[in-house]
């Protein structure tokens, strides 16, 4: 599981337990918290530090093999 959670989001309220039960199921689980950026945050709020999410996860998404180049697929 790939988390990306605002300090600042009203939902968040410093509760983990979504991540600490993947972690204690023994599942991947990756967590980025980041100081700002509200609820629902995207792309487009430069003066936020979760901004850049959105390159940690395609990172995460190549380390893990979730993509498969279209050669290796014949």
């Amino acid at each position: 599981m790939f988390n990306v959670i605002a300090a600042d989001d009203f939902l968040f309220n410093g509760e983990l337990g979504l991540i600490e039960s993947w972690y204690k199921a023994g599942k991947p689980v990756e967590l980025h918290l980041y100081q700002n950026g509200g609820h629902g945050f995207g792309l487009g709020n430069p003066d936020r530090t979760s901004n850049r999410w959105f390159d940690a996860f395609i990172h995460w998404l190549e380390v893990n093999k979730f993509f498969i180049a279209q050669a290796e697929e014949k």
